[in-house]
């Protein structure tokens, strides 16, 4: 019996928010306790809810470009960057004109909240 866990790209479904295309590619249901790793890209001109997590989120820029906004700084994004976005702070991702594709990579048991502190269910995290 194997102890390596292996997700074939065709078994990891696709979910569509407002522009927004999310995978969850290493998450809690497939084996991966500790660390969840999904693809979230961005149609040209989509952005993100404003939103916050209670841990850090990091973000690398697989390719295309946009901006992101973390608290009230607003920093421009292209393939190569990466973003390390604090616990507890809002932050909004935003698509330029040839779209934005990228990996976040978080805790397995990170929570999305809106700015008002309601939480976001994300089935792409479980």
């Amino acid at each position: 019996m194997s102890v390596m866990g292996v997700i074939h790209s065709e078994d990891l479904p696709v979910h569509e928010l407002s522009g927004n295309r999310l995978r969850g590619l290493a998450t809690r249901s497939r084996g991966s306790s500790e660390v969840a790793l999904w693809n979230h890209a961005l149609e040209p001109g989509a952005e993100s809810p404003p939103h916050w997590h209670d841990h850090d989120q990091v973000i690398y820029v697989l390719a295309g470009s946009g901006q992101i906004v973390v608290g009230d700084e607003e920093v421009a994004l292209s393939a190569g960057d990466v973003v390390v976005a604090p616990a507890r702070i809002p932050h909004q991702v935003r698509a330029a004109d040839e779209g934005l594709d990228t990996l976040v990579a978080m805790p397995a048991t990170l929570r999305t909240f809106r700015p008002d502190g309601s939480e976001i269910q994300q089935p792409w995290h479980t």
